[in-house]
């Protein structure tokens, strides 16, 4: 991932902030959120349910997040 987003990913910049909506057993969630940008020094905003769209919602409000990964049932 790191490779195929090259520039886009800052390493060891606090101030960017991930939404993780998918739960880290997903090994998409895992993959992205887990190894890949806390490895980076993201900040991780966990969404326990990711049809919790109160939480989501406020969570981006509050924490303004620069990466959200999700799958194709999230964006829809």
């Amino acid at each position: 991932m790191i490779e195929w987003f090259g520039n886009h990913l800052e390493k060891n910049d606090e101030t960017q902030v991930a939404l993780c909506t998918l739960p880290l057993y997903h090994i998409y969630g895992f993959t992205i959120n887990f190894v890949t940008l806390m490895s980076l020094g993201y900040q991780n905003i966990l969404i326990p349910l990711q049809k919790d769209t109160k939480s989501i919602i406020k969570a981006m409000y509050d924490h303004n997040p620069s990466f959200i990964a999700g799958v194709n049932s999230f964006f829809s």
